[in-house]
């Protein structure tokens, strides 16, 4: 979020936010440089980001288009994570890493399962 209180008909409130007007930014980052690779300013629905997986992931995948083939890996807020997302990701070429939101559709079953303190798990995910 791009602190703004200035007149636009795209400036967004979020109340649970530091920053809480302003204008929302979706941007791809080097994780030790923090070069800027690109990024979307969002100004409302966009129905050209259209895309079978949803929003976020079409978010992910503009994003990505200018460093695509190149061998890099995505790290990414849960906000965005799918299994279906990963899986195109790695299809284009690029990793993919983030802990996952159990409510998101495609999320296997054994996912699901409650773990004790301390315990991880890794669910492959089946590309059929």
């Amino acid at each position: 979020m791009i602190g703004f209180k200035g007149r636009l008909t795209f400036i967004q409130y979020m109340p649970k936010k530091p920053t809480k007007w302003g204008l929302k930014a979706y941007v791809l980052a080097d994780s030790t440089t923090g070069y800027m690779y690109n990024w979307i300013l969002y100004t409302g629905k966009d129905d050209s980001l259209g895309d079978p997986l949803g929003m976020t992931a079409a978010v992910v995948l503009r994003l990505v288009e200018p460093i695509s083939g190149l061998g890099h890996h995505i790290y990414m807020d849960n906000f965005y994570t799918s299994p279906a997302l990963f899986l195109r990701l790695r299809s284009l070429g690029f990793g993919a890493c983030r802990t996952l939101r159990l409510t998101r559709r495609g999320v296997p079953a054994e996912a699901k399962m409650r773990l004790e303190k301390g315990e991880r798990r890794l669910v492959p995910v089946d590309e059929g």
